[in-house]
């Protein structure tokens, strides 16, 4: 993987858990009921880490750059919970510093490229989708695919 491309990822990474990490602590502060899914998207940012954040490929105009999303076929489709925690930031701006890369808009299509980095092991079996984790689960030939016979198995 390039050095910029793990800069990149590592800078994700990062950002959402600082994201989800002042939530936490700003709605546990105030006593609000949501602090139960901040804390859970704090621990889905965690556990995927740096390589669990998608990479993006600039599909940029003039003026504003556009980043067509590449997919990780392994990941469960967890777009949502994502935007979530990157609009935070936007909401926030008070809380958050601006420093790091700016928001920009982000397309997202089944049709885009998909990645061709590999899983990330050892997440607990809801992380992974679903029909990319049966077609994978009996490939023990290959060391990336060995470690699902036992998450298969819970």
């Amino acid at each position: 993987m390039a050095l910029d491309l793990r800069a990149d990822l590592e800078q994700k990474y990062q950002r959402r858990k600082e994201i989800t990490d002042t939530m936490v602590a700003v709605k546990e502060a105030k006593g609000d009921d949501d602090v139960v899914a901040w804390q859970f998207l704090s621990n889905v940012i965690t556990m995927l880490g740096s390589d669990g954040m998608s990479s993006e490929d600039s599909d940029g105009e003039d003026t504003e750059p556009i980043y067509c999303t590449h997919t990780l076929p392994w990941r469960r489709d967890i777009i949502k919970e994502l935007n979530l925690i990157d609009q935070q930031r936007l909401r926030d701006s008070d809380i958050f510093s601006p420093r790091g890369a700016k928001a920009a808009k982000r397309l997202r299509s089944d049709n885009f490229s998909q990645s061709e980095r590999k899983a990330v092991q050892g997440l607990p079996r809801p992380f992974y989708d679903e029909g990319w984790f049966t077609q994978n689960e009996g490939v023990s030939s290959d060391t990336q695919f060995r470690w699902m016979t036992i998450y298969a198995q819970n």
